[in-house]
């Protein structure tokens, strides 16, 4: 793993005696929690296992409810089955922070990605107000680092925070032509006229680092500062504006009612290795004679085969709304073909906040 292989490099070259781990999204121990006292970091009896009935699925998404995957424990949501051989999808309804503040004056960052589409493996605080982060690779593969999504509390207002994510393997990047992280400030978007995700960041970086991959091959890092306008604020953090597979259910449930059954309806296409739908819609004019619409030309369209290129989802999003819509031009669509659409083939993939491939680890068009 990663965060091994670099803990080994920095015993190598000396630079890690300062750096502290302050989030591991891989373990069931914290020690910042004394367990001589009663203090549990993970609590079992807020794990959940999802029901197979889709109605109640769907009561359940949406909520408050955090995903967790464990290194060393099989009870988790992305795997298929637990120790027992049965198949489940394990939620928890609450998380607590793997850091915990020694002191009110303690400023250092809380970080989080235990949620539906993170991507974030391990943070270490360095000093000076700068985090070395480490993310995790695509499930099943020892590759695939490029999405990020993640979670900061304890924020102080005007501090100037450095990141640097230490393990992304493309050896270019639009970071050094212009493009700048996403920031999502719960403060900022609460205010009114607030905004939700923005661009920003300064002094940023995309380069070779010294750390080599095993098998061959080099790591890189992307380095880059932020601010915030608010003291104890929550901000989000992420390489493209996300869109989870709860927000696909979300659309389709919208989408497909009995009021709009005569252009649209859905089914599921197949279960995936964790046991979620992977549904799939037609779009075409139902109040046509059968005859008719067998004579219909299909149109095929898929998105989200690679979970991390998010924005495939929201040109997806805006497709589905325009084909239901009145327009005279989806009408006219709607009576002369007929639209298979799957808009998110890769569910797993989506949820766990893989990169590029599905939970078996392969790249599902190659």
């Amino acid at each position: 793993m990663l965060a091994e292989e670099y803990e080994q490099h920095e015993m190598e070259y000396g630079t890690g005696a300062n750096a502290k781990i302050v989030f591991d999204c891989m373990e069931d121990n914290s020690p910042f929690y004394d367990k001589s006292k009663g203090e549990i970091y993970i609590d079992e009896s807020e794990a959940v296992e999802l029901p197979v009935d889709e109605v109640l699925q769907q009561e359940i998404r949406g909520k408050n409810s955090y995903p967790f995957g464990s290194a060393s424990n099989a009870n988790n949501f992305i795997g298929p089955t637990n120790a027992q051989g049965k198949k489940i999808n394990r939620y928890y309804t609450s998380l607590k922070p793997y850091y915990v503040k020694d002191s009110e004056n303690d400023n250092t960052l809380i970080f989080e990605s235990r949620f539906e589409s993170g991507n974030l493996r391990r943070a270490l605080s360095c000093g000076d107000n700068t985090y070395n982060l480490i993310l995790k690779y695509d499930y099943s593969t020892t590759c695939h680092t490029q999405w990020y999504y993640f979670k900061i509390t304890n924020v102080r207002k005007d501090v100037r925070y450095k990141f640097n994510i230490i393990n992304l393997i493309k050896p270019d990047s639009s970071y050094n032509q212009g493009q700048k992280p996403l920031i999502y400030s719960m403060k900022e978007a609460a205010k009114p006229g607030g905004i939700g995700w923005y661009r920003d960041g300064q002094n940023i970086c995309y380069y070779q680092n010294t750390m080599k991959r095993k098998g061959g091959g080099s790591y890189y890092t992307l380095t880059f500062e932020a601010s915030f306008k608010n003291d104890d604020d929550e901000i989000y953090m992420a390489h493209c504006y996300p869109y989870t597979y709860s927000d696909c259910c979300e659309l389709l449930q919208k989408l497909c009612t009995n009021d709009t059954k005569d252009k649209i309806r859905k089914t599921v296409l197949t279960k995936t290795l964790a046991g979620n739908d992977c549904e799939m819609v037609i779009i075409t004019n139902f109040l046509s004679r059968p005859e008719e619409i067998a004579l219909r030309r299909a149109v095929i369209l898929t998105s989200r085969v690679h979970p991390g290129e998010s924005n495939a989802s929201f040109l997806m999003h805006g497709t589905l709304e325009y084909l239901v819509s009145e327009d005279e031009g989806a009408r006219y669509l709607r009576d002369n073909f007929v639209f298979k659409i799957i808009p998110m083939l890769n569910p797993d993939g989506v949820i766990v906040g893989n990169y590029r491939t599905s939970l078996s680890g392969l790249d599902l068009n190659r």
